[in-house]
């Protein structure tokens, strides 16, 4: 599952900047920007194009993971929890296509080079995921079990947190990579 997670992400990146910069070295970008288009909709529509190619990927994960969390913890079991983890598993999910979107979009902008867009935003996205996604949980897994006792709603809390942060930053990415669309074309 976590290998289908990692493709879907790749992919993403892959079409999003990708599809900016690719278009940058084919010279077909400043034909683009003649067009009526508005820049927000032409960075909208290379970043609905990079999630609609992985769709089926990405259900396949959700679908996948659904089943491995009922078999771990069993059918006679399945209630709040499972619906919880779930819906958890649903926001990392889109939290973490909005930051590789968001990203993708920044770096196809920045870059005039597909291969160099496609490398940092795949680099940053890791980097990103690793500091905020584990050594933050990490970090405040380890705080609340020592200092305040282990209260689990509110790691769930800051998890929520954590995963609207990453978000967020995909979707500030996103508008400065609009603000920069036509800046340094050729």
């Amino acid at each position: 599952m976590s290998g289908i997670y990692i493709i879907a992400m790749f992919r993403m990146a892959i079409a999003t900047a990708g599809g900016i910069a690719g278009e940058k070295d084919a010279r077909t970008w400043p034909i683009l920007l003649v067009t009526s288009l508005e820049d927000k909709d032409i960075i909208r529509g290379k970043i609905i194009a990079a999630i609609r190619r992985n769709i089926p990927l990405l259900m396949l994960y959700l679908i996948l993971s659904f089943i491995f969390m009922v078999v771990r913890v069993g059918i006679n079991r399945f209630g709040f929890y499972m619906i919880y983890a779930f819906l958890f598993m649903i926001i990392g999910l889109i939290s973490s296509m909005l930051l590789m979107v968001g990203m993708g979009s920044y770096f196809g902008v920045r870059f005039k080079n597909a291969t160099a867009a496609i490398a940092a935003t795949i680099a940053s996205y890791l980097i990103l995921e690793f500091i905020l996604g584990i050594v933050f949980s990490l970090f405040f897994g380890l705080f609340i079990s020592r200092m305040i006792g282990g209260v689990t709603w509110l790691f769930y809390i800051v998890q929520i947190v954590n995963r609207m942060i990453i978000g967020g930053i995909g979707i500030y990415l996103a508008w400065c990579a609009v603000r920069r669309l036509r800046r340094d074309i050729f």
